[in-house]
């Protein structure tokens, strides 16, 4: 089964009230919300590596990020 960008975007959302709400200990709940604010500034290719997509290495993963993000300032900069 595979997790649609739904699934990732909850993860996003939790706070700790949340994660306490639902059986976590604070010291679980500290630990994964320092965890997920992490996760937030990593790199897009290695990213694109642990989502695991057949024949995309780090290479490939690399190529991509820097294509999406020179994609994405272009389009900015055009006003798109």
């Amino acid at each position: 089964m595979r997790a649609s960008s739904k699934t990732w975007a909850i993860i996003y959302s939790l706070t700790p009230e949340v994660l306490l709400a639902q059986g976590l200990g604070e010291v679980q709940s500290a630990n994964l919300m320092q965890a997920i604010d992490a996760s937030r500034t990593r790199a897009l290719e290695k990213l694109l590596v642990a989502l695991g997509i057949k024949h995309l290495g780090p290479a490939a993963a690399e190529s991509l990020a820097r294509r999406i993000w020179f994609s994405r300032c272009r389009g900015e900069c055009l006003g798109c």
